[in-house]
């Protein structure tokens, strides 16, 4: 069985007439309609993000994403399918608020305001592209902060203070497993989605590629809190007692984990006592002291030793006090047998 070889040899014209055909209208073709209010099609406009291909009007098809903010419209030109936001067709996204209600705030807003509104923009990275959005936040009396707002909506605010950009929780996620299984760099998957929001090099999106590292580093330090459990400590994401947070070997034999705290492990035969043994080595990082940093003030570390390194003021004053102190010189195996 060779699927490669038969592709090439009876499918691969069938692969290309069907993907050029999608690029089409495919089983829309003369279709005056929209599919869902049976309107005439004066506008033409489908959704690359969802199942169908069935094409709407603009009213139809904002109406059909007020769940899925995210999705990539397209709209026929006449001659082909162009991409464009949902913004630019009026989808506004609501925070603070469930499902279809929206703020009495936003329905008082005077038409000076109403202008505001529309031109003001919210940018937003997903795991598609980099969005321009309308938001509108919650500003009823008992609304929480917009960042909590954000938090809520599953975007994760780029600042605090005064947010203006955002990441959804799936890029964030996506990226943390990328970085770890293709070890793709911050920089190289913030590109691609560049490229994929416009790759003709006549536009370029917002940059905020700072704010996207900030963002998943961040992250990252929340994901080690949650799974360290200190959600459940009073004061728990500040009050960490030194390598609170770092994990231990699961494999390693650890008494009352692992290992009965009593039992037949303490009085094993001396052959078998390897089974038992907890292996231990020091290992160094020579380059590690030319790691240069602005300053812990405008740079600071965020688990503060709560893993595997050290808390920094503590470790600068051990320097401090140490730092005059020679080494023994080492010489290895063969250097001692020249010394010898």
């Amino acid at each position: 069985d060779r699927p490669l070889n038969v592709w090439l040899e009876d499918d691969l014209e069938d692969f290309l007439d069907e993907i050029i055909r999608d690029e089409g209208h495919g089983d829309y073709t003369g279709r005056i309609r929209c599919t869902e209010c049976r309107s005439p099609l004066i506008d033409e406009y489908r959704c690359d993000g969802c199942f169908t291909r069935a094409p709407f009007c603009d009213v139809c098809i904002v109406a059909l994403h007020q769940d899925n903010p995210f999705h990539i419209v397209q709209h026929w030109s006449g001659s082909a399918w162009k991409r464009m936001g949902l913004r630019a067709l009026g989808l506004r996204m609501q925070l603070g608020h469930r499902r279809g209600e929206i703020c009495p705030g936003v329905l008082a807003r005077t038409p000076e305001e109403v202008e505001a509104a529309e031109t003001d923009s919210f940018c937003i990275v997903d795991t598609e592209m980099i969005h321009e959005v309308s938001l509108d936040f919650c500003t009823c009396g008992t609304a929480p902060s917009r960042t909590v707002q954000l938090l809520r909506a599953r975007l994760y605010p780029a600042t605090t203070l005064r947010p203006r950009s955002a990441a959804t929780f799936r890029v964030l996620r996506k990226f943390h497993m990328m970085s770890f299984e293709s070890k793709c760099s911050a920089y190289e998957f913030y590109n691609a989605l560049a490229r994929k929001t416009n790759n003709t090099g006549t536009f370029q999106p917002r940059n905020r590629y700072s704010e996207f590292l900030r963002m998943t580093r961040e992250w990252r330090h929340i994901q080690m809190l949650k799974r360290s459990g200190r959600i459940h400590i009073t004061g728990g994401a500040r009050d960490i007692e030194a390598g609170a947070c770092a994990l231990l070997c699961p494999a390693c034999p650890q008494p009352g984990k692992n290992l009965p705290t009593e039992g037949e492990w303490r009085t094993v035969s001396r052959e078998k006592r390897f089974l038992y043994a907890l292996f231990l080595a020091i290992d160094a990082n020579f380059r590690m002291k030319r790691k240069q940093v602005s300053s812990e003030e405008a740079d600071p570390g965020l688990n503060r030793g709560a893993a595997f390194y050290s808390e920094v003021k503590a470790y600068m004053e051990h320097v401090g006090k140490h730092w005059d102190m020679e080494q023994e010189a080492s010489l290895s195996s063969a250097q001692q047998r020249f010394a010898g």
